[in-house]
């Protein structure tokens, strides 16, 4: 075959290669439209993870820059890829059956590596290697680090302070200086930078870089800098509100002064990078075309295409099966959700109505809650339950949007102070809940709080969740609730914690058998305005 003809087949079998893929990853798109809406919608609500509308036009444009490489071998579908498709596709399914939403963003990305491998083939595939797991930076991710950032950020805010003679207090992610207070929240724990210096030292040592050993060196320092460089930065605000008396980054300038300072370190590391840089070395050639692929590109367009409609049909069936099955049990969960009346214990709960401070934990959407507070036993006790069930992502009871304390109520003067696990007793049998010790409104509480999921008590998140998973997928049930009980701490905290474990052993088998009277959530009427 002369190469004019071999150009001319090559090019065909490209054109005929994109459609498909064109195709199925349009229909995926379509199918799978809840995991793709709730991937952007964390783009848009959470600033660390806004450049994921970036990831997908880099990976194209590297991918185009490479042309000249993958574009000379056949392409052929990698059936061995077929595995992985149905992988991903299961693990959406159980991601949307769980309501895990962290599960539905990585499957709804590496469905879509998944399939362009299997549609490129091994040989073009191999040579996009990069820009294929570039794509993997548009997953949301980090978020379980964010406790041990925030931690690291006060600790070496704290550090600095005392190395440079300013006094300070010290008690967790809350600090006092002579000028004021200053506490770590989520968006101080500097995620967001490490999530894009990352991102951004991948790409620069990928295309400045030939060695291994020099990529993965700035690689690793993309990852730590960021770490330091967040202490440094938090330092330097809580030192300048300081010296100006609270006038000088406390507001909005505190978030401008952040980024500035952020895109400075960038630009030196980047900078000192570039003493090393090795874009000017020769690519290394391709591997040479196999004989066997030179004889794929002479296949005629007739019998290319018969293989290629069976490749489609392969991947849509293993894309595609599971979720719309999925989906059907999901509205069916859903149509099917339950509710209780937690009302009628409020009187039996408690024997007064003392109202001693204004706390509601942080639960979203329960389909049914009580709050409520009063005196047991001569003593002040507040409960909160919150029940959940035909749960979606914006309605669940583990979300990482629950709290105890959420970052949102410091504006009400509510803090968190420290949080274990204590040992207690629940239904006559030894049992665990988390302790918490909370600041509302200037008094000190003492909160303890479990799970209730599937039959069980746990103060596991992680348990709690495997237990509805076990009764989502074994009788088609997702529900569970949330059990809180508080007291005021007081001087003595063993007082406050026999007062709860008094309220727990003796409280208990009554919220219980609230919880076990289900009935069907009636749906509120629609509510029109008068004309």
């Amino acid at each position: 075959m002369n190469s004019d003809t071999r150009t001319a087949a090559l090019q065909q079998l490209w054109r005929q290669q994109a459609i498909a893929l064109l195709l199925v990853l349009s229909l995926i798109v379509i199918t799978w439209l809840p995991a793709y809406q709730l991937l952007i919608g964390i783009w848009n609500s959470n600033g660390t993870y806004t450049h994921g509308y970036l990831i997908a036009p880099i990976s194209l444009y590297l991918a185009w820059q490479m042309r000249e490489h993958w574009l000379t071998t056949a392409p052929q579908p990698w059936w061995t890829i077929l595995s992985v498709i149905a992988v991903c596709s299961l693990l959406y399914t159980f991601g949307m059956m769980g309501d895990l939403v962290g599960v539905q963003h990585a499957a709804a990305v590496l469905i879509v590596i998944a399939v362009c491998a299997f549609f490129l083939g091994p040989s073009a595939s191999k040579t996009l290697y990069f820009p294929l797991l570039y794509l993997l930076f548009a997953i949301p991710f980090g978020e379980f680090l964010l406790p041990v950032l925030m931690a690291f950020t006060a600790n070496f805010t704290v550090m600095a302070l005392n190395v440079v003679g300013i006094p300070v207090f010290h008690e967790g992610l809350y600090f006092s200086l002579p000028s004021g207070n200053w506490s770590v929240i989520e968006a101080c724990s500097g995620l967001r930078y490490v999530i894009a210096s990352l991102a951004l030292g991948v790409l620069y040592a990928w295309l400045n870089y030939r060695s291994r050993k020099r990529r993965l060196i700035f690689i690793a320092l993309s990852a730590v800098v960021p770490v330091f460089a967040n202490g440094l930065r938090a330092f330097l605000i809580v030192s300048l509100g300081h010296l100006s008396n609270m006038r000088l980054a406390v507001g909005v300038d505190h978030i401008i002064y952040g980024w500035l300072f952020f895109a400075l370190v960038m630009f030196l590391m980047f900078w000192i990078g570039m003493r090393w840089r090795e874009d000017g070395l020769p690519v290394p050639a391709p591997s040479p075309v196999p004989a066997t692929v030179n004889e794929a590109a002479s296949v005629t367009t007739a019998a290319a295409t018969r293989p290629l409609i069976l490749a489609t049909l392969a991947c849509l069936i293993a894309a595609l099966t599971l979720p719309l099955a999925a989906m059907q049990l999901k509205q069916r969960m859903t149509a099917h959700a339950t509710t209780v009346d937690l009302q009628t214990l409020a009187p039996t709960l408690t024997s007064g109505a003392n109202h001693f401070v204004e706390y509601t934990p942080y639960f979203l959407k329960p389909r049914a809650s009580l709050n409520h507070q009063g005196d047991f036993q001569s003593k002040p006790l507040g409960i909160f339950i919150g029940y959940y069930s035909g749960q979606a992502a914006d309605r669940k009871l583990i979300s990482i949007a629950n709290k105890i304390v959420s970052t949102r109520q410091r504006a009400e003067a509510v803090y968190l102070h420290g949080q274990t696990t204590t040992a207690t007793e629940i239904a006559g049998g030894p049992a665990q809940v988390v302790e918490s010790e909370i600041e509302a409104h200037g008094s000190r509480l003492l909160v303890w709080h479990w799970f209730h999921a599937c039959g069980q008590t746990t103060a596991s998140e992680t348990h709690a969740k495997l237990l509805q998973l076990q009764c989502t997928f074994t009788h088609l049930d997702d529900s569970g609730a949330v059990i809180v009980l508080y007291t005021p701490l007081g001087a003595h905290r063993q007082a406050a914690q026999q007062q709860l474990a008094t309220a727990t052993q003796k409280l208990w088998p009554e919220i219980e058998t609230a919880l076990k009277q289900t009935k069907p959530e009636v749906p509120q009427p629609e509510t029109t305005s008068a004309p």
